[in-house]
């Protein structure tokens, strides 16, 4: 999926979640709810990964590609899938807080 992501030069968001993981369900409810983030991250492709059991090769791949130690990590990947520095958000991030970084990373649309 970021392979093709990439090709189609898109940028991307990769959401890394656990369904046990209760900030990630607040950010599923909260943040990527609200009208304005919704509007922010139209120019992405949303990927989420579950990391609820890492139990497949691809997904442990993943894991260790982006070197993610916990969840909810949120990150962006540029138009040739090499992540944004500065973009990377973890926990449980309010809209406001949410929208406030991306518009600092000049990444909003």
């Amino acid at each position: 999926i970021l392979e093709e992501s990439a090709a189609a030069g898109k940028p991307v968001v990769l959401d890394f979640y656990a369904e046990w993981c209760i900030p990630c369900h607040e950010l599923e409810h909260t943040t990527y709810a609200d009208p304005d983030v919704i509007r922010a991250l139209e120019p992405f492709r949303k990927i989420k990964v579950d990391v609820t059991s890492v139990d497949t090769a691809e997904i442990e791949a993943v894991v260790r590609r982006f070197d993610v130690q916990g969840v909810p990590t949120i990150l962006f990947l540029d138009h040739a899938g090499r992540e944004i520095p500065g973009l990377r958000m973890n926990g449980f991030i309010p809209p406001k807080e949410f929208l406030k970084t991306l518009r600092a990373s000049g990444k909003d649309a």
